[in-house]
């Protein structure tokens, strides 16, 4: 793609403020095994080195990177010049408020693991630990001039959390999902993923197998847990929680699960609903009620106490984002709890009703 007019982005320089040169020269040699490794060595000769299993601490360079091809380099460029040019996986960050058009239009925008709009895709876009949404340069270069124009009203300097495993390396300000997937070509570990993802997983498994204790009311749920989930705002953290209610909760078979209560002897009451009927079974469901309670401080609490409980959420929380993910962690645990349970053979087969 060609444009008249280039954006620049505040980034992170990886040239200058990364280099992993042991896992770089893996990656060449397998995209392209006839490279010389006499000028490769040469060209990496300068730059900083790190132990094959742990990066040191160094300085991140954060500088204005232009999304014009011709003005940055490659790992894959040697021009005479490639030293002096900031790289094209420069990652440059955004405030969250970047995602909610996408998110709240749904209809003409697709959030993934990118962004993507009518004729076009950012891809490998990431969210960090304080909240901020990034992207390489590379990718960035693919945006028509507008979307550009766009992510730039919302560029930012990086930052990070203090005193975290990532905050001691040169990657501090980006995702450890991003710097496995998109710069070490790892797909990260389940506990390096957010557990939102985790909860799709695990309704994704329910879904193939066609469990009976639990239905997909409609495909388009799936967007609740969607891997770039943007929960900036209160508006947003509620709009997160309805509709992973609608997802999780509201799949759930309650005459299966009352049959399953039944076939254990366990009183119940008709009009007990499905979290009441998993809680009789004597399964953790504090989660998924904090989720329950959420949706309906939505649609029937006065404004004053919905906005004092996510006030409340981002006083022990440090945020919304902070909040929603510790729910979903609860509720992660809660059904893989469910699930070993209402498929484990422990009742006995003599005993159940025909």
């Amino acid at each position: 793609m060609s444009f008249s007019t280039y954006t620049d982005f505040v980034a992170i320089d990886w040239f200058f403020g990364c280099c992993y040169v042991p896992r770089i020269i893996e990656m060449l040699m397998k995209a392209n095994p006839a490279l010389d490794m006499g000028r490769l060595h040469s060209v990496c000769s300068g730059l900083p080195r790190f132990g094959d299993t742990e990066l040191e601490d160094i300085t991140n360079r954060v500088v204005d990177v232009p999304t014009d091809p011709a003005k940055t380099s490659s790992y894959f460029d040697m021009g005479a010049d490639y030293l002096q040019r900031p790289l094209e996986l420069s990652v440059a960050c955004f405030d969250p408020e970047v995602l909610t058009k996408y998110s709240i239009h749904r209809d003409k925008y697709r959030l993934d693991y990118g962004v993507s709009g009518d004729g076009w895709y950012l891809r490998d876009v990431d969210i960090n630990d304080v909240g901020q949404v990034h992207a390489c340069i590379c990718d960035l270069q693919t945006l028509p001039p507008k979307e550009q124009l766009y992510w730039k009203s919302h560029n930012v300097e990086p930052e990070w959390l203090p005193n975290t495993s990532m905050s001691k390396t040169a990657f501090r300000g980006i995702s450890q999902v991003f710097v496995s997937r998109c710069l070490f070509n790892r797909w990260p570990k389940e506990s390096e993923l957010p557990p939102h993802v985790l909860i799709e997983f695990i309704l994704q498994e329910w879904e193939s197998k066609k469990v009976s204790w639990w239905t997909l009311r409609d495909e388009s749920l799936f967007s609740a847990v969607a891997y770039l989930l943007p929960i900036s705002s209160s508006t947003e953290w509620m709009i997160a929680f309805k509709n992973l209610a609608k997802l999780v909760v509201e799949g759930f078979e309650v005459k299966e699960i009352r049959s399953r209560v039944a076939s254990e002897k366990i009183s119940y009451d008709e009009k007990d609903k499905s979290l009441t009927l998993l809680g009789r079974l004597e399964l953790s469901v504090e989660g998924l009620k904090e989720v329950i309670a959420i949706r309906n401080m939505d649609a029937h609490s006065s404004g004053k106490s919905a906005t004092n409980h996510a006030q409340g959420a981002v006083e022990r929380y440090g945020s919304y984002r902070a909040h929603f993910a510790a729910i979903c962690q609860k509720v992660v645990k809660e059904l893989t709890d469910i699930q070993g349970y209402l498929t484990a053979d422990n009742v006995d087969e003599e005993e159940i009703p025909d």
